[in-house]
């Protein structure tokens, strides 16, 4: 009997290979902590946003709708309303300035702020999206919410 040693070279080649591949194709399309522009994030099913994101850690039915939230990167929770992400709960900004500028860290140009204060800044109508506000200590940011089409 001949074994063609060339032939289980390949096979072997091609497993290992599809094992270190497999991870990096079922990963999150974003980094864990990478900065993201917010807008790729909004708007998209919880299917979508599996994708994005992986799965949520947990979920649970609101008055407002789906309630999920998550451990990657900036994105702590997202509420689901009318089965899209629409309200964003966004947080982990270590050091980053409470400053106007600093919504570029999600993906947005700087515009002076509807409504600003030493502890909350408050976009109405920006860049398409609803509402945008930034909550810090004075120094830093704490968290930045997100309500892409309902207000309130």
């Amino acid at each position: 009997m001949h074994l063609n040693c060339g032939f289980l070279f390949k096979i072997q080649f091609l497993c290992f290979g599809l094992v270190a591949v497999l991870p990096w194709l079922m990963a999150p399309v974003f980094a864990d902590g990478e900065d993201f522009d917010v807008n790729t994030i909004i708007g998209r099913s919880k299917s979508e946003i599996e994708e994005l994101l992986g799965p949520p850690q947990s979920c649970k039915q609101t008055y407002q709708g789906s309630s999920c939230k998550y451990n990657f990167g900036y994105v702590e929770e997202i509420v689901f309303i009318n089965h899209r992400s629409d309200w964003l709960m966004l947080s982990g900004f270590d050091q980053l300035p409470f400053d106007y500028r600093s919504v570029r860290q999600i993906g947005l140009t700087p515009t002076l702020p509807t409504v600003a204060n030493p502890f909350r800044m408050h976009w109405d109508t920006y860049a398409g999206i609803a509402v945008v506000s930034m909550y810090g200590s004075g120094d830093y940011v704490s968290f930045i919410q997100v309500r892409a089409f309902t207000p309130r």
